[in-house]
Formats: structure tokens, C-alpha cells, sequence
């Protein structure tokens, strides 16, 4: 892409980024490492250029660049205070929330295997060899 400024004019060459990109800047300051990863050349007029020399405009208008390349990338919930109808946006955490909810499945399943197995005698082993469906039909039974 091609930035102009008043400070000059500046080509660089953006990459999207890739999961690889986000988990090796999981400890940094997002923004700027995750565009440090994605900027492949940067000149100015011809002439090679520092990333981290770059005016704040060009850095600015960068990120909405590779924003546009990945519209999903940056996942925004729009809120609304249901008692003083404040209005913000939230950042939604793929990542996060899908470790969250496997988590939780994990927790419920080993719950699952602790009441069927105290309560029938079975083996791990055996109880997790049942679908779903059939261990919901145990626990009720169980829990009756």
C-alpha cells in the first residue's frame, strides 16, 4: 500500500496476519507488534525505511490498511447499558472464548464421569465411550 503524509510519501508492503503472528505477540503491546510482524518493506521515496521511524499518521493509516485485509480479525461487541443507556463498543476474544467454553465442556464432562462412575461403578474408560445423549439419560436417571 501506498501512504501519503506531509511528512512524505511512503510504500509498504503488508502482509495479513495469521495465528502464528498473534500467539508470538501474546506478551507485547498489540498493535505495534502485530504490524511490526505484518510490514514485509518499508521506503520512503525509493529509499529503505525504519518501522519504528515511522510519522504516526503512516503508522496509523497502516493499521487500518491490514484491518481492511482481515475485516474479521477485530471482532467488536456494540453495548448498551440497559440502566443509563451508555453506549461502547467491546473487543471479542475468539481465542479466549473458545478456550473458555472448552474448558467448561471439560469440567461438566468430568462431573458427568464422577456421578455415573459413583453411582453405577463403571470405568472412565466406559462411560466416556457413551454418546452425550446417552450419558444425559444415565445422569437423569442418577439424579431422579
Amino acid at each position: 500500500c501506498i501512504v501519503e503524509t506531509d511528512e512524505g510519501r511512503f510504500r509498504l508492503a503488508l502482509r495479513p496476519l495469521r495465528t502464528a503472528d498473534l500467539l508470538a505477540v501474546a506478551a507485547q503491546p498489540q498493535e505495534a507488534a502485530l504490524l511490526a510482524r505484518a510490514v514485509v518493506r518499508v521506503d520512503s521515496d525509493g529509499e529503505p525505511h525504519a518501522l519504528a521511524t515511522l510519522p504516526p499518521a503512516v503508522v496509523a493509516a497502516a493499521a487500518s490498511r491490514l484491518a481492511a485485509l482481515d475485516p474479521q480479525a477485530d471482532v467488536r461487541l456494540a453495548l448498551r447499558c440497559a440502566a443509563c443507556a451508555h453506549e461502547w463498543t467491546a473487543p471479542f476474544d475468539v481465542g479466549a472464548f473458545l478456550w473458555e467454553e472448552v474448558d467448561a465442556w471439560a469440567r461438566r464432562l468430568l462431573v458427568e464421569v464422577h456421578l455415573l462412575a459413583s453411582a453405577y461403578g463403571w470405568r472412565e474408560a466406559d462411560i466416556l465411550a457413551l454418546s452425550a445423549a446417552r450419558r444425559r439419560a444415565y445422569l437423569e436417571l442418577v439424579m431422579a
